[in-house]
């Protein structure tokens, strides 16, 4: 402090633009590295928002007893003879893009404890 005449004292601070400087460039690389996760997280929203949804679903039927083949494979061969099965199944009936399943199925038994059957499901 340096006294000055009419009792006012003047102080003088020694400012270093060192310390700063660092403080602002740690500032600039945070700011930049925001920057970039914020980037990453638009563009995998956007991504996620305007590409269609595509997804699978189990079919839904409600006629076990007439096909056991599409529940249960080991059911091919259970007995002797050709079996040949087929469903068409149609929910929400008078809707557009309502549900439409066919399915066809066959077994038979190729040896004494073998069995083979095929499904073929259009859902």
């Amino acid at each position: 402090m340096i006294g000055r005449p009419g009792g006012r004292n003047l102080m003088i601070t020694n400012v270093s633009m060192g310390t700063q400087t660092g403080h602002l460039l740690g500032t600039a690389s945070r700011l930049a590295t925001m920057n970039k996760y914020i980037t990453a997280i638009l563009l995998t929203t956007g991504t996620a928002l305007l590409t269609p949804a595509c997804a699978q679903s189990d079919i839904k039927l409600t006629l076990n007893a007439m096909n056991p083949l599409m529940y249960n494979p080991a059911y091919a061969g259970s007995y002797e003879g050709i079996s040949v099965s087929g469903i068409y199944n149609t929910q929400f009936v008078g809707f557009q893009g309502a549900p439409k399943t066919q399915l066809l199925s066959g077994h038979t038994r190729i040896g004494d404890n073998i069995g083979a059957g095929l499904s073929l499901i259009n859902d």
